[in-house]
């Protein structure tokens, strides 16, 4: 969006740091929704401490309208703007009216068709992402007293994830593209920078993990742990919890359920020994960092 003029509107100075630190080439982005479910705008607080610990709990923060979502190893990234709308005078002089729109594009070289379907869920409310490379986050800066980084404000229905089949001489990879909202101002690009401990181009995103449970009993029950990438017939396991790493709850009673025993009888596949519990409704929670288990949280069984 162009600076609006006023009557008291002048020339911005000009002057630049003799020391000034110019934005560097981006290598991935984080996208997160523009507001959280609670109503509240998702930003970078600048007076936090940017560390590893910081962004780890982001990426795994348990309210997914909160969470940074990292796309990494983009290639052929590109952005450009549009050229700005004028009117032409009579004369054929031009007025100004509006700058073009910004677009964003890049390929992703791995992850294929199933990602692009967690991608398409990019349309169903507002998001917002951020430029990184090694060292700098890059964002919005729309503050005077530079409090916070606003993530970028993408254009409501603007992003069409495209997946490109390999052939001859070119691998499976998808096409990601999207504007910018209208209302965004290059002038506002800013960055903070990074503690040392952060290395941004090196997280990933949380994985969905599904589960098939079998063997119920009144005493135990078994199960499988898989993601839903690579082929279908043969499982992706998501494998090394132990039982530590699990919680049961009795939906029946509302109350806790001790684990007596986990063992992980082959990649994967979980055998619990649980106390009796008779004609009761269970949910298992997993936790393990760099994992999504909603959809084994919901997948409730009832013991006979």
């Amino acid at each position: 969006m162009a600076e609006i003029c006023s009557c008291e509107t002048i020339m911005g100075n000009t002057g630049v740091p003799t020391c000034y630190s110019a934005l560097k080439l981006g290598k991935g982005i984080f996208m997160t929704p523009t507001f959280a479910n609670d109503g509240t705008k998702n930003v970078i607080d600048t007076t936090d401490t940017l560390n590893d610990a910081y962004f780890t709990a982001l990426i795994n923060n348990s309210d997914p309208s909160k969470r940074l979502y990292p796309l990494q190893k983009l290639n052929a990234v590109a952005s450009e703007r549009a050229d700005p709308t004028y009117d032409t005078r009579s004369d054929g002089g031009n007025a100004f009216v509006k700058d073009g729109i910004r677009s964003y594009s890049f390929e992703i070289w791995e992850g294929g068709a199933r990602l692009k379907k967690e991608l398409d869920k990019g349309r169903c409310r507002e998001f917002s992402f951020y430029i990184f490379n090694e060292g700098q986050l890059i964002g919005m800066d729309l503050t005077d007293e530079q409090l916070e980084l606003a993530p970028i404000r993408i254009a409501k229905d603007s992003l069409v994830v495209s997946y490109m089949f390999p052939d001859d001489s070119k691998v499976e990879k998808i096409n990601v593209k999207f504007q910018f909202n209208q209302s965004e101002n290059d002038g506002n690009l800013s960055f903070v920078e990074v503690e040392s401990d952060v290395d941004l181009t090196g997280y990933r995103g949380l994985l969905d993990i599904y589960s098939t449970v079998s063997n119920i009993s009144a005493t135990g029950f078994k199960v499988k742990l898989k993601n839903k990438y690579g082929p279908a017939n043969v499982v992706s396991a998501d494998s090394g919890l132990i039982v530590t790493d699990f919680a049961l709850y009795n939906l029946t009673n509302s109350a806790a359920v001790t684990i007596s025993a986990v063992t992980e009888m082959s990649d994967g596949e979980y055998n619990f020994t649980i106390p009796s519990t008779v004609g009761k409704t269970l949910r298992l929670t997993p936790t393990k960092t760099g994992r999504d288990y909603k959809a084994v949280v919901s997948n409730t069984f009832i013991t006979p």
